[in-house]
């Protein structure tokens, strides 16, 4: 993987991390007994690197300075498998997870001083997302569930659930199509729709709980820009996108698409969501406004992953050895 200006590479067996300048060859740095399942992450200015390792049958997060590659503090952390790390955007705290069969967060602040070890009897954290203040972390679990927990206390705020019966207060809209006929050719295009009250959800039943990552849980949790908005999908549900307000912590909206959801990114400026389900369509909800519907005729794609730029107004589509760039317009 990339570092600015150098190039980090873990060998086999977990046994060392190398750090390989790409401005001097003789200039390499090894760190021992690295995780390599679980990705390093940096601080928000770049200045500190943490590393999950393992040695003496426990698990430790390593904080290196990036200017040396020197260790600045190791820090114990109490987990049965060490399973993911994430910086706050505000860069104070830092969180590790456990494995999938035990739910535990471990936060710790930028001193490395452990602030609180969230545990809870039930599956682990599938995935885990920052609010942009850095004042509220949302731990997605296996168990359909996401937990919102404060940065003062370290206890959630509350719990948010992935359930099939949808609350009346919340709208729904699912996919349609409908087939446009001309002289030349026929075309199925898709449409949302606004559903009745009560509305459901489609469930996925065939989970296969013996592999390693099975597809249940809080796969996806992105916050919007203001922090005001949360959105989320559950593999146990696989087709829908659920938006949620923050500030009641109430479900406000739910987009069920006719095929997975393969990736979900807001808008780094705007209330503006953008999600795709591995086809050549790129699905656009704005606060306001409703659901747009942008597919990609001209190109052979099949969409799995987005990207904004930081102004906002420009819009990676990225599959297999291709991506394409999409520009707003009003």
């Amino acid at each position: 993987m990339w570092a600015g200006r150098h190039i980090l590479t873990f060998s086999e067996l977990d046994l060392r991390l190398s750090i390989w300048s790409i401005e001097n060859a003789d200039d390499r740095r090894f760190i021992q007994f690295p995780k390599s399942r679980v990705p390093p992450v940096f601080h928000p200015d770049g200045d500190y690197m943490a590393v999950a390792q393992r040695h003496d049958y426990h698990d430790y997060i390593g904080i290196y300075n990036t200017s040396s590659w020197s260790m600045v503090k190791e820090i114990a952390v109490d987990t049965i498998d060490l399973a993911g790390l994430k910086w706050s955007p505000d860069g104070l705290h830092l969180v590790a997870w456990d494995l999938a069969g035990n739910f535990s967060a471990v936060i710790v602040n930028v001193g490395g001083i452990v602030k609180r070890v969230y545990t809870e009897d039930t599956l682990g954290v599938k995935s885990c997302e920052w609010a942009p203040s850095g004042q509220l972390l949302a731990l997605g679990g296996y168990d359909q569930k996401i937990r919102i927990l404060n940065h003062l206390t370290w206890r959630p705020l509350s719990v948010l659930v992935h359930r099939q019966a949808i609350p009346e207060k919340a709208d729904v809209f699912n996919e349609v199509e409908i087939r446009q006929e001309s002289r030349s050719e026929t075309r199925i295009r898709t449409r949302f729709d606004l559903a009745l009250s009560p509305a459901e959800i489609r469930v996925m039943h065939t989970v296969d709980v013996h592999r390693a990552d099975p597809k249940m849980g809080v796969s996806i949790l992105e916050f919007s820009a203001d922090g005001e908005y949360l959105a989320s999908v559950c593999e146990g549900m696989p087709n829908a996108v659920w938006i949620w307000k923050v500030d009641d912590m109430k479900l406000l909206f739910v987009a069920q698409t006719l095929r997975p959801i393969r990736a979900c990114k807001w808008s780094p400026v705007e209330m503006i969501l953008t999600f795709a389900t591995g086809t050549p369509t790129v699905y656009m909800w704005k606060l306001g406004e409703g659901l747009t519907v942008n597919e990609f005729v001209s190109a052979n794609v099949m969409v799995s992953g987005l990207a904004w730029n930081p102004n906002g107004d420009c819009l990676a589509v990225m599959t297999k050895g291709l991506f394409l760039v999409g520009y707003l317009k009003e």
